[in-house]
Order: C-alpha cells, then sequence, then structure tokens
C-alpha cells in the first residue's frame, strides 16, 4: 500500500540535514568560482585596453608614408604601466613585441571566499589574461 511502515517514518529527516550541507558546499563553490570567472573578465579587459593604448605609440605618418611600423618602446612601456595602475590592486602587466605583433599579459590573485573553509590548501587562485595587437597597415 501507499502507507510508510513504521520503521520506515522519519528517514527521511535524516537526509535534510545532508543535503542542507550538499547545498551550502554547492552555493559556496559557485560564489568562489563566480569572483575567478569577474577577475578573470577584468584581465581581458584590461589587457585589451593595454594593447590597443599601446599600439597608439607607433609612428602614424610613417605607417601611413611607407608602411614601416616604427614604435615608441619608451611609449609603450608607459602607457603599460599607466594600465597597471588604473587596474585593481595586485595586478601586474607584462608585455613583448615581436616583430609588428604586441603582446600584453596580465596576472592577479583573487581571495577566495569560501574554499578556505572547506580547504586549508587553497585560499587564492591566480588569474591570467593575455591580449595581443598586430601593428600594421590597413
Amino acid at each position: 500500500g501507499g502507507r510508510p511502515r513504521p520503521a520506515d517514518r522519519g528517514s527521511v529527516l535524516l537526509l535534510m540535514p545532508a543535503a542542507l550541507l550538499v547545498m551550502v558546499l554547492l552555493g559556496a563553490i559557485t560564489v568562489d568560482a563566480t569572483i575567478t570567472f569577474e577577475a578573470q573578465r577584468e584581465l581581458v579587459a584590461v589587457t585589451q585596453g593595454a594593447a590597443n593604448d599601446a599600439a597608439s605609440a607607433v609612428d602614424g605618418d610613417r605607417l601611413r608614408g611607407d608602411g614601416v611600423v616604427d614604435i615608441d618602446l619608451r611609449r609603450v612601456d608607459e602607457l603599460i604601466r599607466a594600465t597597471e595602475a588604473a587596474s585593481p590592486p595586485g595586478t601586474t602587466l607584462t608585455w613583448q613585441l615581436q616583430g609588428t605583433v604586441l603582446t600584453v599579459r596580465a596576472r592577479r590573485t583573487v581571495h577566495l571566499l569560501f574554499t578556505p573553509a572547506v580547504s586549508t590548501r587553497t585560499r587564492d587562485r591566480v588569474v591570467e589574461a593575455r591580449a595581443t595587437a598586430e601593428l600594421r597597415r590597413r
């Protein structure tokens, strides 16, 4: 029949604390994953902006004239450092120019909110991003 046996009565109540614990753990994982994802999105925006800004260090007259990419490396570094200073705390930017391709890399450590309560091994997560700009005449 449809009626529970006396020995089965209340057995669902024993599962509720375990189900609640699982829900709390899943919520904690979701919050920490969101923190990490948002930090990476910020770094992607920072690296893209830095690469675009640094592209302005190209001598436009020479590029339009004979098509040669002449870039002021000191100006590129100044622009990258200015972007780094305006970035979220703890962000470091590095850049590299290979031929006419400028690559900007960003790195930042984010502090996790709930993971340290569950695991003593992980308190922070390193987030990285990279953007490139090809300096050429259209």
